[in-house]
Formats: C-alpha cells, sequence, structure tokens
C-alpha cells in the first residue's frame, strides 16, 4: 500500500492518522507503534565479547559507538534514541538505568563516564536488594566485578508523544534489540561531587563551552549541608538573580552539550528536549530557580532579596600570605552585580573571600573544596591547581573549577 494513500487504522477502537503535507493524502501510522511493540535493530559491537576496563582517565572518553536502523512508525516526525542499561535482559522499569546521551540519528555516542555511572547506580540498586534480603556484597572487594551489562536504545517520535484530550501517549516509543557488554566499572574512593547546571542567556550570551563559565554560564549554587548523590551528584541546586522579563534563557547540565537541558514547552518547563524554548519570567524582579535532579523538577519562584552591594570581592589567603595583594574577582555580566568570577593558581592552603578589602564589612569561608556545601566562618582548605571560580555573594556559595 502507498503510505501516501488515505489509510486508517483501528487503535482502541478509533481510527488514527497524520496529515501529510499534501491536504488531500493521510499518512498511517504503524499500528505496532500504539501497542508498544514495535522494535528495531541495534548492531552489535566487533568486540562485544570483550572485556572492558575503565579506568579513571578515560572517563571523559567515548566508550563506544551504537550504530542501529531507523524504526518505521509510518510517520515522518523527528525521531530522537537514548540509551537504556540493565543487569536483567528483560529490563524492568526499577532495574533500568537511562544513560544521558542522546542523538537524533542512527548512531548515538556513549560517553565512558555516563556508562560507568549507570552500571554504578545499578550495582547500588542490586546491593540495596540483597541488603533487604540479608545479603550483602563483602565491604573488604578492593575491586569491582566484572558486570554483565545489557544495553538498548529507545526512540520516541517527539511531536507525537501524547493525545490531544489526555496524556497517553499515542505513538509509544520503540525499543531495539539488547547487546551485551562484558564491564568492570571504575570506583572513586571519592564521593562524586554535586553535579550542578548552569544558566545560559543571562551572562553575557548563549556561549556554551567550559571556558564561559562564570560569564555566559552560570553554575547554580549547592544547598547548604545537603547530602549528594555519591555516585551521581544528584540533588537540589538553587539560584537566585534578578531577572528581566524580556530576557530569556535555559539550565545546561555539562557546559559544551546540549544533550541535557531545560527549556520551555506546552506543559511548561520540559526536559532533554533540544526543541524547547526559552524560559522567562512574567516580571523584572528577583527569582529563586529551584532543581532537583533527584526527581526532575524545576521551579522558578518570586524572592524577596535585599542584597548588599559591594565596591569589590577579593580571595585571600595563604597563597598570598593573607596580605591586602590579593586576586580581585571580576563582576559577572547580567550578574547585577552578585555573582563574580576570576582566574587563579593556588597551593595547598587555606583562603576565603573578603568584601571591599575589610574584614569588617564581610567575609565568607567554608569547610569544603572545591564546591561549598559546608558554608562556614572557617578557612576554605584549597588544594594546588589552577582555577576558574566563581563566587555567588547572594547565598556564599563558591565553586573551584579545575582548568
Amino acid at each position: 500500500m502507498n503510505m501516501k494513500k488515505i489509510a486508517f487504522i483501528l487503535a482502541l477502537g478509533t481510527p488514527l492518522a497524520f496529515m501529510s503535507c499534501d491536504d488531500d493524502t493521510k499518512t498511517m501510522v504503524n499500528i505496532e507503534s500504539q501497542t508498544g511493540t514495535l522494535s528495531f535493530k541495534l548492531f552489535d559491537l566487533e568486540d562485544s565479547s570483550e572485556i572492558f576496563e575503565i579506568q579513571e582517565e578515560n572517563l571523559t572518553e567515548v566508550f563506544t559507538t551504537l550504530s542501529y536502523e531507523r524504526p518505521d512508525f509510518g510517520v515522518s516526525l523527528a525521531h530522537t534514541y537514548s540509551i537504556e542499561a540493565s543487569f536483567d535482559a528483560t529490563f524492568p522499569a526499577d532495574k533500568t538505568i537511562a544513560l544521558t546521551s542522546s542523538s537524533n540519528d542512527e548512531e548515538i555516542e556513549i560517553v565512558t563516564t555516563n556508562i560507568n555511572t549507570a552500571i554504578l547506580r545499578l550495582i547500588a540498586l542490586e546491593e540495596t536488594e540483597k541488603e533487604n534480603g540479608a545479603e550483602k556484597r563483602s565491604e573488604d572487594a578492593d575491586l569491582i566485578p566484572v558486570q554483565k551489562v545489557y544495553l538498548r536504545v529507545k526512540c520516541i517520535v517527539s511531536n507525537a508523544a501524547t493525545g490531544p484530550t489526555n496524556s497517553t501517549p499515542i505513538v509509544k516509543p520503540a525499543y531495539s534489540n539488547a547487546i551485551a557488554l562484558n564491564i568492570r566499572p571504575f570506583q572513586s574512593t571519592e564521593a562524586a561531587l554535586p553535579a550542578t547546571y548552569y544558566i545560559i542567556g543571562l551572562g553575557t550570551g548563549w556561549d556554551n563551552d567550559p571556558a564561559f563559565i562564570g560569564t555566559s554560564l552560570i553554575p547554580l549554587s549547592m544547598t547548604p549541608n545537603y547530602d549528594y548523590d555519591a555516585i551521581e551528584g544528584t540533588g537540589v541546586f538553587t539560584h537566585t538573580a534578578y531577572i528581566r522579563e524580556d530576557q530569556g534563557f535555559k539550565l545546561i547540565a555539562t557546559p559544551g552539550s546540549w544533550d541535557d537541558q531545560w527549556g520551555t514547552g506546552d506543559a511548561g518547563y520540559v526536559f532533554q528536549d533540544g526543541g524547547s524554548g526559552n524560559i522567562t519570567v512574567p516580571a523584572d524582579g528577583f527569582y529563586t530557580i529551584t532543581l532537583n535532579t533527584v526527581t526532575n523538577e524545576l521551579t522558578i519562584d518570586p524572592a524577596t532579596v535585599t542584597p548588599v552591594e559591594y565596591q569589590f570581592i577579593e580571595l585571600i589567603g595563604d597563597y598570598n600570605g593573607w596580605s591586602n595583594e590579593t586576586v580581585v574577582l571580576d563582576v559577572t555580566p547580567g550578574s547585577n552585580g552578585y555573582v563574580w568570577y576570576t582566574d587563579i593558581t593556588l597551593p595547598d592552603g587555606g583562603v576565603k573571600f573578603r568584601a571591599d578589602g575589610d574584614w569588617a564589612v564581610k567575609d565568607w569561608g567554608g569547610d569544603t573544596f572545591p564546591f561549598c556545601t559546608k558554608p562556614s566562618g572557617g578557612n576554605i582548605p584549597a588544594k594546588e591547581g589552577t582555577y576558574r571560580v566563581v563566587f555567588n555573594q547572594l547565598d556564599g556559595c563558591y565553586m573551584f573549577f579545575q582548568k
């Protein structure tokens, strides 16, 4: 049958068709895409029988690239592909982890840290189940055993995700076959740093690159004394800023990538939608942005803030003998003078932020490094290195990003 001809199929007793570019034709929707049984081919890797040993120095590299056939939804709409991992070939919902990678074509890259994090998360789920059953993996194990990991690709047709009268998907996701890989993950002896998001659009513009952290990329602050996830660094992040009605912005997870982002859609704030619009506020004023990356919830609420204006903010500490020859931070454009940044090379030692060169005016410290998770009056325990430093005077949150 020619797919351009008028065609109707029954879905739960109701005809369903999509209009084509021609007014007198319709395109048939594949019945399997409505029942959730549509599948497509994921090609196996040539070295899939090998054991993959993930090393710390390789975490930022591409682990592998998956290739697959395009599923036949029967409609010519945008396809979005993502990856799911599980230790169970049947992919039960409570034992399946979605990787952060996404793609709109028939190839998708897996960054090593993403597959590594997914495996560690699956191990944690498995250990929780064993603990509930009075069984637990030995704490003395220095090396995590090789894990048999199943991967599959999920495909959705973004423009046909829901019906006009309810939230039940008309065109359901399609899934590929699974491939199995043998992987030994890397596990750091230290907990993951809080994985903050960045505001883009409020600073100098839309430059999305790690070099623009503190200028066009403004990081959300940590929540004081909050226990962030030790594996993924997820949790609650906030930022209070003066935002104009005519300013549009988005949130992104990784400088240099648009894969994980928050924008706006028909249903309000939307996550991981490359076609989303910019976030705006209804009127000029202070707003608090709160993002929970555990539950994937974003709220933006009006805030009552009376900020103090300082002439300058400086970084003082052991690196300069606590003298007045300090590094003075620059104001982040678009922050209304409340976010500051600088580049600095530091030795091991304590540092603090100070306002207007006078301890009697104001100073800020903390008990943690490189991010402020426990603000205090103590010296920040800096480690040797070269950093892009971002400091938010409204909440006292500091971040040292190693360069």
